[in-house]
């Protein structure tokens, strides 16, 4: 690897709660670590994971959510700065990223798009909407084209990718997330399979693509033949509405939602599975943390990501996106299963941050 010290950016929307966000704090620590220096460049600083980010790394605050501010307060940072490489994340800062070459030519760093979903079709899209999703799309191929590099978080974004013919194909790098597992402490013994109360964990944003309601009535269904506790962590704009469904099964001593939690650490280690109900997933970082922390999972078998980590269902189970009754009945199978700890660690091992990184800087500045 590369010894000398590199000047180097990370482009992300925010520091709120989210798995991009929470990767983009991972790298940029890593990287500060190992005597880089390093620019956390994001469009509004404001965000609970803010605290997350190591004194080493600079944070850059464009000051502005809108894209076309974004882009120009983007374009002065790069001109101003000179970073030598800019890595974004996520769809809106990667095709902001790649537009900036239009406008900075030679004198443009190298630039590198990370992936985390998958740009659909507008099949079901109508009127304005779907012209302005057009546009949106026609801009996306521009901005990733004038990329030198396009990571993909799993092959399944790979593959969505070269269909849409959205890169050329020798552009597109297939590589995860790095997870930061230092301070996760995994069970030192295998579990031990309860047959009391099922204590289950569900981790992330309350939004409409991680499809709660399905778990919530998984769990209904559950608790009619099983004690059974369900705990979820994470804030969001669905959070009212879940609530009145909780309220409306009368599953409220049941199902508890303890909103943005940074250190869930506690969690894990009181649970006795991972649940995960999404739509869509781009590479669910709280299944690798699931893993680490010794406990199986369950989770949809959602366009790309959980597939990929439980390689297939090797450490957990996967079921139809939307089945509910498919849930619960794999909640009872895999409760029932014995895990041996260490080999859901050792597959957690395998997404490691400091082996990673180590690969996300080979494309960044070797």
């Amino acid at each position: 690897m590369d010894k000398e010290n590199h000047h180097i950016g990370i482009f992300v929307s925010s520091l709120n709660m989210g798995g991009a966000e929470k990767v983009a704090i991972t790298m940029a620590n890593d990287f500060a670590s190992r005597g880089h220096r390093i620019d956390l460049i994001v469009m509004n600083s404001k965000g609970a994971m803010s605290s997350q980010v190591s004194p080493k790394v600079r944070i850059v605050d464009l000051g502005t959510n809108r894209g076309r501010s974004s882009f120009l307060a983007l374009i002065s940072y790069i001109r101003e700065h000179k970073p030598e490489t800019i890595l974004s994340l996520m769809t809106v800062p990667n095709l902001l990223l790649g537009l900036t070459r239009i406008f900075l030519r030679s004198k443009s760093p190298r630039l590198v798009g990370s992936e985390h979903s998958y740009i659909t079709d507008t099949n079901h899209r109508g009127g304005r909407r779907r012209l302005v999703y057009i546009g949106y799309v026609v801009a996306s191929r521009i901005g990733y084209r004038l990329l030198d590099k396009n990571i993909a978080l799993t092959s399944g974004i790979s593959g969505r990718m070269k269909k849409q013919r959205l890169v050329s194909p020798s552009k597109i790098v297939v590589l995860p997330n790095p997870i930061d597992l230092t301070g996760i402490d995994f069970r030192q013994k295998p579990m031990v399979i309860s047959n009391d109360t099922i204590q289950l964990l569900a981790v992330g944003r309350l939004d409409d693509l991680k499809d709660y309601p399905t778990m919530i009535r998984a769990v209904n269904l559950l608790q009619k033949t099983q004690k059974v506790s369900l705990a979820i962590l994470g804030d969001g704009d669905k959070r009212s509405e879940l609530q009145a469904l909780i309220d409306e099964l009368d599953l409220s001593e049941i199902i508890t939602m303890h909103g943005f939690v940074a250190d869930p650490a506690h969690w894990y280690v009181k649970s006795d599975l991972l649940v995960l109900s999404s739509k869509i997933e781009g590479f669910p970082n709280v299944i690798v943390e699931a893993l680490a922390h010794g406990l199986p999972v369950v989770s949809t078998d959602c366009l790309t990501g959980p597939r990929d980590i439980l390689d297939n269902e090797c450490f957990g189970s996967l079921v139809a996106v939307g089945d509910y009754s498919a849930l619960a009945e794999a909640i009872m199978q895999v409760h029932g299963r014995d895990f041996d700890h260490r080999v859901l660690r050792a597959r957690a091992e395998d997404f490691d941050s400091t082996k990673i990184c180590d690969q996300y800087l080979q494309i960044l500045v070797n």
